[in-house]
């Protein structure tokens, strides 16, 4: 099972998302599908979505968020901004879920 099809399944939508969230997946540098969800344009190969594209991609990102908690999973997360932890702006997270914790 592809890393988007894990994704789609435990969000519980299965394909009928897939035309919704393929223009917003990019590879990572070890080719890992990244699904960006971002208001405005985050990454150069990726367009912004639209108002309704970004609401989706908000929803499904909730249903897999949920769907992971209810398997307790275990997330590697990092987090990029301004001076966090000291008052400062999150501009970015990256969430992976894993067994190895």
């Amino acid at each position: 099972m592809s890393g988007v099809d894990f994704f789609l399944q435990v969000a519980g939508k299965w394909t009928a998302a897939l035309p919704l969230i393929e223009p917003f997946i990019i590879k990572s540098s070890v080719g890992c599908p990244v699904l960006v969800v971002s208001e405005q344009q985050l990454v150069a190969a990726i367009r912004a979505p639209s108002s309704t594209e970004f609401k989706q991609l908000l929803v499904l990102a909730s249903a897999y968020l949920r769907g992971c908690e209810t398997a307790c999973s275990a997330f590697i997360a990092t987090f990029e901004g301004e001076m966090l932890g000291h008052g400062g702006e999150l501009t970015m997270a990256v969430l992976q879920p894993t067994y190895a914790v």
